[in-house]
């Protein structure tokens, strides 16, 4: 176990397990969904998994349309690997912003989630349906974020020289 501990980094913790509590203790507030059992472990799983969805959730969607409608701007990715060999503060920088960005996803996730919470019992629709529909909407997330991941690790060894190669 504190071999595990150890390799929990701080963007784990930052961009997983903070926005994953905050979210399940409001939402167990607002009557959405209540985190498992009061064991330990079982509410740190849970925290890292919920966190982890919001994190994708803010990946695939909150930073796409912010980068959209220009409330955000990047830089060339050439230009950010060069700005990371030389500034040893733009990991921290990067973190903290995708921090910000998992805590917007988290609060956006919540508002949908009461929303999607109040219709669905309006519309008495099962509890079987809902966990159904869950499950399909985790699925495409992870889907897509393999995709992004994949794309980003292509690109950055497609930049220290590395030609991908075909399947």
């Amino acid at each position: 176990m504190e071999k595990l501990i150890d390799k929990i980094s701080s963007y784990n913790i930052f961009n997983f397990f903070f926005p994953g509590a905050v979210f399940s203790a409001l939402a167990d507030h607002l009557g959405i969904i209540a985190p498992p059992s009061d064991k330990l472990i079982e509410r740190l799983v849970w925290y890292y998994f919920i966190g982890l969805i919001i994190s994708r959730i803010g990946s695939l969607m909150v930073e796409p349309i912010l980068k959209s409608i220009k409330f955000v701007t990047y830089a060339d990715y050439k230009m950010y690997l060069a700005a990371s060999q030389a500034d040893s503060q733009m990991a921290t920088m990067v973190e903290t912003s995708n921090t910000y960005r998992t805590i917007i996803a988290a609060f956006l996730a919540l508002a949908v989630s009461f929303i999607v919470n109040t219709l669905a019992n309006d519309l008495k629709i099962d509890v079987n349906t809902r966990e159904l529909v869950l499950i399909s909407g985790a699925l495409i997330l992870f889907l897509f974020s393999f995709r992004k991941q994949s794309n980003y690790i292509s690109r950055r060894a497609e930049h220290y020289g590395g030609e991908p190669k075909s399947p």
